[in-house]
């Protein structure tokens, strides 16, 4: 924590002038709940209707470059898996880049099309943190980390990749 950092530099020598809270991480949004999720399901279905999902289907959003060394097609392979257990689930693969296109005829192979939309970029995640019920990072490297970092902060679970790096997250 915070104080136990602080009481850690004083015990060191710092002088307590010397230490300064610097802010790190992801803004903190309203607290999670299901009306804010049902509108924000609403909302992001009026900007595209890839997005609609009912209110009991659980959301699970990962954002990613769409890169082939990203850990996309495993996490397809793995939503198989998914889909059988939960039917109504979805996932969104919220990103863009050159591989979309071969993530999107793995999606149509694995016929997944009915669960999982490639919707595109967005300049700001929080209606879709707030509509999801889950954050998944499938990337076996740091890159996924600033947006996993902001669904915590946003209150979602977080599945990922296990790695040195998202032990510490």
């Amino acid at each position: 924590t915070d104080e136990a950092a602080k009481r850690e530099l004083l015990q060191a020598g710092y002088p307590p002038a010397a230490i300064v809270q610097i802010p790190y991480g992801a803004a903190l949004p309203p607290p999670r709940s299901a009306e804010g999720q049902h509108r924000a399901r609403q909302a992001l279905v009026t900007a595209n209707h890839d997005l609609e999902s009912a209110d009991f289907a659980p959301v699970v959003l990962c954002v990613e470059r769409m890169q082939p060394d990203r850990g996309l097609e495993t996490l397809l392979r793995a939503w198989r898996l998914v889909g059988r257990r939960f039917p109504s689930a979805k996932l969104w693969i919220v990103g863009d880049g050159d591989y979309r296109q071969a993530l999107y005829e793995q999606v149509v192979d694995l016929e997944l099309h009915r669960q999982v939309y490639l919707p595109g970029s967005f300049d700001d995640l929080s209606e879709l943190f707030q509509a999801a019920d889950v954050f998944v990072t499938p990337s076996p490297t740091q890159r996924g980390r600033p947006a996993a970092l902001s669904a915590m902060a946003a209150g979602l679970p977080v599945v990922a990749v296990a790695t040195p790096s998202s032990r510490a997250m």
